[in-house]
């Protein structure tokens, strides 16, 4: 597997826990947060993502566009990258198994934090 400046390039290979680091931080954000909804929502496909201070950042990934000048973003593919390490050490994941790990925690954190259940309608 390749990596390039401390890029993780799959959610199965990550040695540095980039991904539980970045989810277990952002659920505590979550459970801190008056409207949970609106904090899930930034993980939807066009979301703005969410940073944890001082830790690590999550937003949708960004490529150059075929003139090679100007950035975009990508419709529903993220990168998750912590801010503790140098080089700064990141995985790219889809949209999908981003709110699918969110969700995973969410629902083992129901026991002890039933508060969460606001952040989904169907829990």
């Amino acid at each position: 597997m390749n990596t390039i400046g401390g890029n993780v390039n799959s959610v199965s290979n990550d040695p540095d826990d980039i991904l539980g680091t970045y989810i277990g931080f952002s659920v505590n954000d979550l459970i801190k947060s008056k409207d949970k909804k609106a904090f899930i929502a930034q993980f939807d496909p066009l979301g703005e993502g969410h940073y944890v201070y001082d830790v690590a950042t999550g937003g949708r990934a960004w490529y150059w566009n075929e003139d090679g000048n100007e950035e975009y973003e990508a419709d529903d593919e993220w990168t998750i990258q912590l801010e503790t390490t140098i080089p700064a050490k990141s995985v790219n994941l889809s949209g999908d198994e981003l709110r699918d790990l969110f969700r995973q925690a969410i629902i083992g954190m129901l026991p002890v934090h039933p508060e969460l259940k606001e952040a989904y309608d169907d829990l």
